[in-house]
């Protein structure tokens, strides 16, 4: 990690249904317009990571399909140096929706694939 990705804020953010409002998504990112983009780019299609094919996707592959995308929200600054996993999951737990699509297309938390309580950290790394 660069010095610039160390002293950098990170957001958390929210992704929203257009039509509903709805949160759907929560992450968390030094630059989460950057981020959608990945997101939108990544929704293009249903994409299996590690053999999982996760509901974010399917989310968004709907979306595109009727010229929709997500709404971005900020949810929260975190200071440098603070744990954002940490907040990353208070959000998630606050909007644990059935909706919220942190999880994949057999209803299992990403954090119990790797122990985590955060999708997709693990252990310093993302996966």
């Amino acid at each position: 990690m660069n010095l610039l990705e160390r002293i950098r804020p990170k957001i958390v953010y929210a992704l929203a249904d257009p039509e509903t409002t709805i949160i759907r998504y929560i992450g968390c990112s030094t630059d989460p317009r950057a981020r959608l983009w990945h997101h939108l780019w990544d929704g293009r299609s249903f994409k299996a990571d590690y053999g999982v094919i996760e509901a974010k996707h399917a989310w968004l592959a709907g979306l595109r399909a009727r010229g929709l995308r997500p709404e971005l929200v900020i949810l929260e600054e975190v200071a440098p140096g603070d744990r954002w996993q940490d907040r990353e999951a208070f959000w998630i737990d606050l909007f644990r929706e059935p909706e919220l699509t942190n999880f994949d297309l057999r209803s299992k938390p990403r954090s119990e694939h790797d122990g985590e309580r955060t999708r997709g950290w693990n252990g310093g790394r993302f996966w």
